[in-house]
């Protein structure tokens, strides 16, 4: 997201449809139906030492950057994979 606002003035020279500018220049809002549930937590994925490295260091970049932010489960919450 970062790297598109800084490089949407870029976007002008390329196209003149104003929702893509707007996205690129603002971002997208997604309104959902619903808020979606999973009773359950997930199944830990399988990944090589080697792998899990590479994910812990992107997500510490993530939150150096704080365009993630820790939370702390209390068990009520919903939790979702794609979060995890």
């Amino acid at each position: 997201m970062c790297q598109c606002l800084d490089s949407s003035r870029i976007w002008e020279t390329v196209t003149d449809d104003h929702w893509v500018l707007h996205s690129v220049s603002e971002g997208i809002k997604l309104d959902f139906v619903g808020t979606p549930k999973q009773t359950r937590l997930p199944c830990p994925v399988a990944m090589s030492e080697e792998m899990a490295s590479v994910c812990d260091r992107e997500v510490n970049q993530l939150l150096v950057k704080k365009t993630i932010v820790k939370i702390s489960n209390s068990g009520k919450d919903d939790l979702s994979v794609r979060y995890l």
